[in-house]
Order: structure tokens, then sequence, then C-alpha cells
């Protein structure tokens, strides 16, 4: 009713466009994203925002998946999104520059508080879901003239409910990312700068009998702190 185009995508096998408006794709393979951006925008044209909702399917607790599962699950919601934003930058990007404005938003089911305050007693919820926390605030430095929103959402909500949280982040104009809902609560998470405190003494006394295992490469960040150790 707002008079846009929509493109609804449902992850399946096959990639290809089913009716008016709607389409399958394979979300978890690269390859296919490319192909389901490459089809959308030959039957509707340019893409100006993106909704993403596969985070809040009901899966089974990550606790009682095993680790081929778990990675599947990482593969279909966050790598996902990550490939979505891969493929839309051209429109995303362009569209601010034609007045037309622009926006990336994913939702989360972390409990509307991104998993602050969830415990395991409450509502089952996948962390791996913070991943497209970093990924969306990474988006939103790199991207300045993109709209972008991280959306944590409680399921225990109705649809009704949880549909208009998102609608009114695509709407609202202030510059904050990660959001959560929990009823009629907005929460907007603002970190703030801690000075390093460097006469407070040292909190480990490093001597040459130590053997520190540093993760990484051997270049840059790595060496760089092997280098100092």
């Amino acid at each position: 009713y707002r008079g846009c185009k929509t493109a609804l995508v449902r992850q399946h096998a096959v990639t290809d466009a089913t009716e008016n408006g709607c389409y399958r794709a394979a979300l978890h393979a690269p390859e296919e994203v490319a192909k389901l951006v490459r089809i959308i925008r030959e039957q509707q044209g340019p893409i100006g925002g993106l909704v993403h909702l596969l985070p809040l399917k009901k899966f089974p607790p990550h606790q009682t998946i095993d680790l081929a599962e778990l990675k599947q699950r990482f593969q279909l919601e966050v790598k996902s999104l990550f490939y979505l934003t891969k493929h839309l930058e051209q429109d995303l990007r362009q569209a601010p520059k034609k007045n037309a404005g622009s926006f990336l938003l994913a939702a989360t089911a972390m409990g509307g508080d991104l998993g602050r305050t969830v415990s395991a007693t409450q509502m089952p919820f996948f962390p791996g879901q913070g991943g497209i926390q970093g990924l969306l605030k990474t988006v939103a430095l790199e991207w300045p003239g993109v709209r972008v929103k991280a959306v944590d959402l409680n399921l225990d909500e109705p649809a009704e409910t949880l549909a208009q949280h998102i609608l009114t982040e695509i709407n609202v104009g202030d510059a904050a990312v990660e959001v959560g809902y929990q009823r009629d609560q907005r929460l907007v998470f603002a970190p703030t700068s801690a000075p390093l405190q460097k006469d407070g003494g040292h909190g480990l006394s490093i001597d040459s009998s130590w053997v520190i295992l540093a993760t990484g490469g051997a270049r840059g960040i790595t060496a760089e702190v092997a280098g100092e150790l």
C-alpha cells in the first residue's frame, strides 16, 4: 500500500522466479544469490532495500543440534546476508545518489535485547545471530549513504507486532544501527568510550619462560603482536 514493488524470496534448492514478485533461491550459496539478484533486476529493476527475515524462522535450540546442523544454520541465516549485501552493493549505494534513498535491515530473534538478558531457562536463541549485528555495524561504517538497521525481536510477540517494529525501523530517520524491541519498548544500545588507564598496573607478569600461542597468520596484526611479545 506504500507504492513499493516487493520481491519475496523463499529458501529453496532451485533459484528462479515462481510468479509475479515471488522468487526462490538457494540463499546459502553465493553463486545462487548472484543469480537471484540478476533475475530480480531483470524482472523488477534496481533493488532499493533489503529486509532479511530468515533469522526469524523457528529452529530447534542450538544446544540440541550437531556441528553440521549448526554450520548449516549459520550459513543460512548469517552468510546468506553477507552474500546478499555483497551482490546488492551497487544498487543500494547508487540509490542515494539518485535521491531515492536505500536501506538494509536484518532481523534477529535473540529476545528483543540482543541476548543481553536471555538465559537457558528462557526462549531459545541462536548465538550465531550476533554475527548479523557485527556485519551490519561494519556495513553502516562503510556505506554511510545507506540506512542500516539490525533489529532484534522477541518471537513471543504476535506477528503483526513484529511486522510493525520492522516497518517502524525502515521508516525511522535516526542513526541507531542496533535496535531491540520488547513489546512497546524500543531499546537502543549506545557504546561509550572508555579511556585506557595506563597507570593502573599490569595484570600479568610475562617473562621468558612463557609460551604464548597466537592464532592468525604470519603477517599484519599477528606479526606485530608476536614481535612485541
